[in-house]
């Protein structure tokens, strides 16, 4: 079928991914950039370079993680999301992590719709918690290294599932700290892909979908 006259070219619509930057850890990244950092991040645990020995802070999270993992085996339900509430709070630095990914509001948000943002967070950790345990084969994980990150640490794992088979590498960033227990992740790396760049630019998409309304992105967030 011939067509009169020609057709306009339509130009793609793409989602800007532009977003403010929060200090020196992730500043701006497009999809390039994000890539390649993903990538620089797994290449780092599988060189031949030599690792930092690991602290007394780094053991305990370790050591903590290995509690969640093998406390969760064989649980099910509101049991297992009960046990990965408390692992999350144990594991995870909510003020931080809530702070670093509504980057582009936080200040916007009275304390009610940060604590309403931080609790969504922390439901959404807890029900990941549960998908993963589904194939938690109960071991401890498998400790790979751990590489200062500039300010902060990265200490990378490998669990290892039911069927014997190792699962996926993540990796723990940690803050610096001279504190020996305690300390918590700022973000987690699963195969290279940062939770906080992901729930960032989620967030972000949420405002920019709903004309900037803080209370529906705290709704999508925690669903």
């Amino acid at each position: 079928m011939k067509h009169r006259g020609r057709m306009a070219r339509r130009t793609p619509r793409t989602k800007a991914t532009s977003l403010p930057q929060h200090g020196a850890v992730y500043g701006d990244m497009g999809d390039f950039r994000r890539l390649a950092f993903a990538v620089t991040v797994l290449i780092t645990f599988h060189t031949a370079c030599e690792a930092a020995s690991i602290d007394a802070a780094s053991s305990d999270f370790l050591s903590r993680l290995n509690d969640a993992v093998t406390g969760l085996a064989g649980k099910t339900g509101q049991d297992a999301y009960v046990s990965c509430q408390s692992y999350v709070r144990s594991l995870l630095d909510l003020d931080v992590i809530a702070q670093r990914t509504a980057a582009a509001v936080w200040d916007h948000m009275s304390l009610k719709q940060q604590s309403a943002y931080r609790a969504a967070l922390e439901r959404r950790a807890a029900k990941n918690c549960v998908n993963e345990n589904a194939n938690n084969s109960g071991k401890s994980v498998a400790f790979l290294g751990i590489r200062p990150g500039g300010a902060e640490r990265l200490l990378a794992t490998r669990a290892e599932q039911k069927n014997g088979e190792p699962g996926r590498t993540v990796v723990w960033r940690l803050p610096a700290s001279d504190t020996p227990e305690g300390v918590r992740a700022v973000d987690v790396l699963v195969d290279g892909r940062s939770t906080v760049l992901s729930l960032r630019d989620e967030a972000k998409g949420l405002l920019d979908d709903n004309k900037g309304d803080i209370n529906t992105m705290i709704t999508g967030i925690g669903r």
